[in-house]
């Protein structure tokens, strides 16, 4: 195996591959890149066995091979190089990198210890990459960490009707986001959302205009190609909540503010809010929203700011203010719709131009309610 390649797309390639090295393995290959270089083609892959990913580079190829080499100090070696020509050579079981004055030596494994890479089957469907990446950072908005509680730290994807819809829930909270599609073929599919996260994020930087999105219910993967790019993710076997039901329909009460005044609030709230779990009290009145949290410990903080109520009596609702600030800080749209029912019912969120999205939090009781 022999080729060059300019730094900085090998660099380029490498840290986006090296995303899905797993910081801890039982498995030595599992936190090594897989090389592949064939005629006119040089690949990168990483896989933690239920995540892939492949990229493929330009380079110039004179012999072809593949081996497996140490994924972090190759991306931290290859990031220490000035820009320029590098050249890459196996002989003698190591891999050789040849850089201007500088040369390194990394110890290789071989490929055949690498885990096989599962084979795209299933036909794509080709989505705009806007409507890709919206339905995975609005629609896995509200999903958890605990990867213990695969549902509640996944994103679910459906089709029907000529909407795909992504939504999340960690149990305390709900986001949704629709976008209008022609021709998606599959049921429902459960996807972690950590993994689709990072596939959103190396697809944000580039310059492609729609993703491929296919599934192999047989192999129980879903493959996603962009470009150069391809991913493979093992589906999550469970089964999503019945999340139309926690959709309120109807509200009395329906307000607009500001969405960075009331930001700017929330957060000086939450400075008073860590003693009590980060619990904010928002006082619907005739033309503000009073926004207050407390401590024992620490005291008590109030700040005002300008509604417009369209509909409604005046109200009183408690809320994570954590889960109102990760809406808020996730979207760009200057205007926010709330609608609430009963300060024990669960409340929405919408923000002006984020079309077919939605965001619903369950609220906490409120001290002296029964």
């Amino acid at each position: 195996m022999q080729f060059t390649i300019l730094q900085e797309n090998l660099l380029k390639a490498t840290q986006e591959v090296l995303r899905f090295i797993p910081s801890k393995t039982p498995l030595p290959i599992l936190s090594c890149f897989l090389l592949e270089v064939k005629r006119g083609e040089i690949s990168f892959s990483a896989t933690d066995l239920q995540t892939g990913i492949k990229e493929t580079v330009d380079g110039k190829v004179m012999s072809t091979g593949a081996t497996a080499l140490p994924a972090r100090v190759f991306v931290e070696y290859i990031s220490s190089l000035p820009a320029g020509t590098i050249e890459v050579e196996e002989k003698d079981a190591e891999l050789h990198i040849t850089a201007g004055k500088a040369s390194a030596v990394f110890q290789i494994s071989s490929p055949k210890d690498f885990p096989q890479f599962p084979e795209k089957e299933g036909e794509d469907v080709v989505l705009p990459r806007e409507a890709f990446l919206s339905i995975i950072e609005k629609g896995g908005l509200a999903s958890g960490v605990d990867e213990t509680r695969p549902v509640f730290s996944s994103l679910y994807i459906e089709g029907k009707d000529g909407v795909l819809c992504g939504v999340s829930t960690d149990g305390y909270r709900l986001a949704r986001k629709e976008v209008k599609i022609k021709g998606w073929k599959y049921d429902g599919i459960l996807l972690p959302t950590k993994a689709v996260r990072e596939i959103s994020r190396i697809i944000d930087r580039l310059h492609v205009e729609s993703v491929g999105i296919s599934l192999s219910a047989r192999l129980g993967q879903v493959f996603f190609t962009a470009g150069d790019l391809f991913c493979s993710v093992r589906l999550i076997e469970a089964s999503f909540p019945d999340y139309d039901t926690i959709i309120p329909k109807e509200f009395g009460v329906q307000i607009k503010f500001q969405r960075e005044e009331f930001l700017s609030a929330l957060k000086t709230a939450l400075v008073f809010g860590k003693e009590s779990s980060g619990i904010i009290k928002l006082s619907i009145q005739k033309d503000s929203l009073l926004i207050t949290a407390s401590s024992n410990a620490v005291g008590k903080n109030e700040t005002q700011v300008d509604i417009e109520k369209i509909t409604g009596e005046n109200a009183e609702i408690a809320f994570n203010g954590k889960y109102l600030q990760d809406l808020l800080s996730a979207v760009t749209g200057e205007t926010v719709w709330f609608g609430m029912n009963e300060p024990l019912k669960p409340g929405m969120f919408k923000i002006e131009g984020e079309e077919g999205f939605v965001y619903i939090v369950m609220p906490f009781r409120m001290q002296g309610e029964s």
